[in-house]
């Protein structure tokens, strides 16, 4: 499985400690965002400042075109995002490594 994770208003708020623990875990972590690309770009200097590998994407998921365009530029950045089931899973720490 690929330690990649999508996190939808991942700029702010719990969003933001998402994206921070999943990095923490190990995952590429994109910081999904609607507006606020200062917020979400803050958040992946965080990650990358500790070693981790991020990155931000603007998309409105309420939008098809949009999911998939931000489905294809984390494909393209770090690899196929898993299952959903998988990814929560993991990140709640609910599975033994």
């Amino acid at each position: 499985m690929n330690n990649v994770l999508i996190v939808t208003g991942g700029s702010r708020g719990i969003g933001a400690a998402t994206a921070l623990l999943a990095a923490e875990r190990s995952y590429a972590v994109c910081v999904n965002y609607r507006k606020n690309r200062a917020a979400a770009d803050q958040v992946v200097s965080k990650i990358q400042a500790a070693g981790g590998k991020a990155l931000a994407v603007g998309a409105d998921v309420a939008s098809e075109s949009e999911v998939v365009r931000l489905f294809e530029t984390v494909d393209a950045f770090c690899g196929s995002v898993p299952p959903v089931d998988d990814v929560t899973i993991a990140v709640l720490g609910l599975r033994e490594r």
